[in-house]
């Protein structure tokens, strides 16, 4: 990856995190409660780690190839598995990741995932999923979402370019209970904010240079990049 493409990252990343962020017209689903999603984004445990980037690939190539999520290991850096033949609205996501935080998590933990968004539409798309950890006495701990907005769009230069919106977030004891847990948070997200804008960017790149966005070609190009780790720089 060209080392000014990673600054360009780390600089939308300064430009773009913020506390809070307007969570737009969501479709309504039986799974994703507002005003859980708005206590989430209410907490001030960690700030929200938001991204939005201009892709040159049309709409109607990215979104229905983002959407294939058996193909997100062998593009995206932040997925080292995903365990799920494919995804459901209000079902389970098992998914193994590259980011995780560096707090002192208590033995025996679980993370369940659930798919709260599910909308691959004409003009915009957009996937989430909540997530909680519960120590094995049944505690939560943490609580977060990830959600991935996909919208057809004029980029700099003209039509053909899809613009992506990122936003996740994390609460919890284990999220705010001391400085150095929120920062670690704010670290792992923050990875996997720039981890999956590094995918993009590969795609972007296949497109150019076959017009498509073929899985084989894909993981020829992005399959071996590697996951950012941030938390080596402290």
């Amino acid at each position: 990856m060209n080392p000014l493409r990673v600054c360009l990252f780390f600089a939308l990343l300064v430009a773009v995190n913020a506390q809070q962020f307007d969570m737009g017209d969501l479709p309504y689903t039986p799974c994703d409660n507002m005003t859980y999603f708005k206590m989430l984004n209410d907490s001030t445990d960690m700030p929200a780690s938001l991204g939005d980037m201009y892709v040159k690939v049309p709409y109607n190539v990215l979104a229905p190839f983002a959407f294939e999520e058996k193909y997100w290991p062998s593009w995206n850096p932040l997925f080292i598995r995903v365990n799920v033949s494919k995804l459901t609205l209000c079902g389970k996501f098992p998914a193994d990741y590259t980011n995780a935080p560096k707090v002192p998590f208590p033995k025996g933990i679980t993370g369940p995932h659930q798919i709260v968004q599910l909308h691959l539409g004409p003009n915009s798309s957009v996937v989430a999923w909540n997530f909680q950890v519960y120590t094995k006495t049944g505690v939560e701990i943490a609580y977060g979402r990830h959600q991935m907005r996909f919208e057809e769009a004029d980029g700099p230069s003209g039509p053909g370019f899809t613009l992506f919106k990122s936003y996740e977030k994390a609460a919890g004891s284990i999220v705010g209970g001391k400085p150095a847990y929120s920062l670690a948070w704010r670290i792992a997200l923050q990875q996997s904010l720039i981890d999956t804008l590094i995918g993009l960017t590969c795609l972007e790149q296949v497109y150019f240079k076959t017009g498509a966005l073929e899985p084989k070609e894909v993981a020829k190009a992005c399959n071996q990049l590697p996951p950012v780790d941030l938390s080596a720089k402290f």
